[in-house]
């Protein structure tokens, strides 16, 4: 896109750049909103906004994505209401880590929100209890091979004396099995691309990222992948009307 877009700059009147500028940006607006949708759907809502988001950057009118937009907002305003509602009968209650683990939700999705920073700070939460609290969901996460989840609850417990040595360790073991599973994933989908297997390279491109969501190696393959796909479904919808 910003080589084409560096053409433009240079010449405004090439067409052919213009037109394949156009064609990135479309295509890119279709992967964002497929990302957005497939976000919205599994209720990760701070990945859908910022699919989304993107979506009306480049196509400030889409109305897809301006209308899951809406519902998105709608979604973080709910779950962030009954989290602080939760968290208050917690409080009263005095069922302190419940209420700390509400909140820590609260603040993931407004983390500016100031009623929400005021009740954290008022929580009295049992460390130790907390603590053991991330080392089983970073385990049970980590059984059913979810090692993102598992990351970023082993990573909380490691903050805390109490359970660092243990989560370091555990943390240590994931990324050993995440670097070796995410270069055998990232290999094969090469290989795969390499002879124009679309398919395999696709699910292999997937494969590494549910190991590592953030390479920018294995996203870049992914869309590569999917853009070779929808050029080749496109050609045989064009080869096929033009026998009819």
């Amino acid at each position: 896109y910003e080589q084409f877009k560096a053409i433009t700059e240079i010449d405004p009147g090439d067409s052919e750049a213009l037109a394949l500028m156009g064609q990135t940006i479309e295509r890119a607006v279709e992967q964002q909103l497929s990302l957005g949708a497939a976000k919205y759907t599994a209720e990760e809502y701070l990945d859908a906004r910022s699919a989304f988001t993107k979506v009306l950057t480049a196509d400030p009118k889409n109305k897809i994505a301006n209308e899951y937009l809406d519902k998105v907002n709608k979604a973080i305003d709910s779950n962030f209401a009954a989290l602080i509602k939760q968290a208050k009968v917690d409080l009263k209650k005095k069922r302190q880590e419940d209420a700390d683990e509400a909140l820590e939700k609260a603040l993931a999705l407004k983390p500016d929100d100031p009623e929400a920073i005021d009740l954290r700070k008022h929580t009295k939460a049992n460390i130790g209890k907390l603590v053991g609290r991330y080392l089983s969901a970073g385990t049970t996460a980590f059984k059913r091979r979810d090692y993102d989840t598992a990351e970023r609850e082993w990573s909380k417990a490691a903050e805390f004396r109490q359970g660092r040595v243990k989560a370091k360790a555990n943390l240590a073991k994931l990324h050993k099995i995440t670097g070796t599973q995410f270069k055998k994933d990232l290999s094969a989908a090469k290989a795969a691309l390499k002879k124009h297997d679309y398919v395999n390279a696709r699910n292999a491109f997937r494969r590494a990222l549910v190991v590592d969501p953030n390479r920018v190696d294995a996203k870049n393959g992914l869309t590569q992948v999917n853009t070779l796909i929808s050029d080749m479904v496109k050609k045989y919808v064009d080869t096929g009307r033009k026998r009819f």
